[in-house]
């Protein structure tokens, strides 16, 4: 079994095939994983860990209910591309969200080797996301098969995401929402979710509208709820204007972001991140924030978001 010192464990590591990798006993890992029973030889399974040190008061249990999950028919694709697949399954009395990622041969051996990969990365994140007071999409189990291939199982949210919002995709169960209040209101809880964000010392790579999801909490005034996260540590203030300004791009490219809204998320911010505003100042923020986007528009075609052709 792998020692738990760092230097253990990197040996460890190294004598390990990729497809037996235990992210579970790595210095990388977060404390919020055990490892259950798993019906499949080959396949390892991990839960939840409830409370400090407790794992799941029925691993057994746990581990049958999501191999039910795992062999239930898709309800729904909502993406399949040549990096991963994400559908929504019915079992065990609800429904659920099963992440499939796909990574090649060179990808998997070197995940083995720094103890990490995609899918763990994302688990690691949503539980940081957890303990830093922002609401996510809590992962229920992380499943690890042969070759290294791996599966994230998470609770299906009713909701819309803000990209829908935006576009004027309103779900029946959500009712209309596509209003001026509404859509200042969730600008506001943007900016004050990147604050909190920044606070906490994390920034997020991939928070863009189609990882938000407006629920019902939020529609009654909370945050956005994350569906997703590639956290990396603070470096610096500008990360969070080029979080605010990656937001405002992607609005931009399925509609249109108004002055007022983008200001709603500069108040939202302030509350979120007091501090960065009285280190550099609103002014400051404005125009890191727009610099980032400029320089995109100089790149990228602001319609195709397309590069644009490199001048001869």
């Amino acid at each position: 079994e792998p020692a738990s010192s760092s230097t253990g464990c990197a040996r460890a590591r190294r004598a390990l095939p990729a497809d037996c990798y235990d992210p579970g006993v790595t210095p990388l890992s977060a404390p919020f994983a055990v490892r259950l029973p798993s019906p499949t030889p080959g396949v390892a399974v991990y839960g939840r860990r409830y409370g400090d040190n407790e794992p799941s008061t029925n691993p057994q249990a746990a581990a049958q209910q999501i191999a039910a999950i795992l062999s239930a028919p898709a309800v729904q694709t909502y993406k399949d591309d040549r990096r991963s697949t994400v559908v929504s399954c019915d079992a065990a009395g609800a429904r659920w969200v099963v992440k499939t990622y796909r990574d090649g041969a060179v990808k998997t051996r070197v995940y083995g080797l720094l103890g990490v990969s995609i899918a763990w990365r994302e688990w690691r994140g949503a539980w940081r996301l957890r303990g830093a007071g922002l609401r996510v999409c809590e992962p229920y189990a992380l499943v690890r098969g042969p070759g290294g291939t791996e599966r994230l199982v998470l609770p299906h949210i009713q909701g819309q995401t803000v990209d829908q919002l935006v576009t004027g995709q309103e779900p029946p169960a959500m009712g209309p929402a596509q209003t001026e209040a509404m859509r200042l209101h969730v600008a506001h809880r943007i900016g004050r979710q990147i604050g909190r964000l920044a606070g906490a010392g994390w920034y997020n790579r991939d928070y863009k509208p189609s990882n938000l999801l407006i629920d019902a909490a939020c529609l009654e005034g909370d945050e956005p709820m994350l569906i997703d996260a590639s956290l990396r540590r603070l470096r610096s203030d500008r990360q969070v204007c080029h979080c605010l300004a990656v937001v405002t791009r992607s609005v931009n490219r399925v509609g249109s972001a108004t002055r007022g809204e983008y200001h709603a998320a500069l108040r939202g911010l302030e509350e979120g991140y007091p501090a960065l505003f009285a280190r550099r100042g609103r002014r400051w923020i404005i125009r890191q924030t727009t610099d980032i986007l400029r320089d995109f528009y100089r790149r990228y075609d602001p319609i195709t978001f397309l590069p644009r052709p490199k001048r001869t």
